[in-house]
C-alpha cells in the first residue's frame, strides 16, 4: 500500500488460489495525506481513494411544503436545524 507521496505505507504477504485471487487487508493509515493510495503487486496496481471521515455535527429537517410545487415557481419550504450537541447552529 502506498500513499499519495508514493511512500509505502504498509506491506502484506499473500497466496494466490489456482484463478489468481487473494485476501487481504490493510488498516487506513493515521497522520497521512489522504487522497490516491495505490495497491501494488509486481504485475499490476489499482488506485483507491482514502478520504477522512467527519461525524456530522447537525442535523436537518425540513417541512413538507403545504402547496404542491408547479414547474417553473419559486417554493418556499420551512426547516429546522438541531445540533447533536445541543450548541446554537450559526445562520440555522
Amino acid at each position: 500500500l502506498r500513499d499519495a507521496n508514493g511512500e509505502e505505507v504498509e506491506a502484506l504477504e499473500v497466496k494466490t488460489n489456482e484463478r489468481g485471487g487473494f485476501s487481504g487487508a490493510f488498516t487506513a493509515p493515521k497522520g497521512r495525506v489522504t487522497g490516491s493510495m495505490r495497491i501494488e503487486e509486481g504485475n499490476g496496481a489499482v488506485s483507491i481513494s482514502m478520504e477522512e471521515y467527519k461525524r456530522p455535527k447537525f442535523q436537518v429537517t425540513l417541512n413538507a411544503p403545504k402547496i404542491a410545487a408547479r414547474l417553473g415557481e419559486i417554493v418556499s419550504v420551512t426547516g429546522k436545524a438541531e445540533s447533536y450537541a445541543d450548541a446554537a447552529i450559526d445562520g440555522a
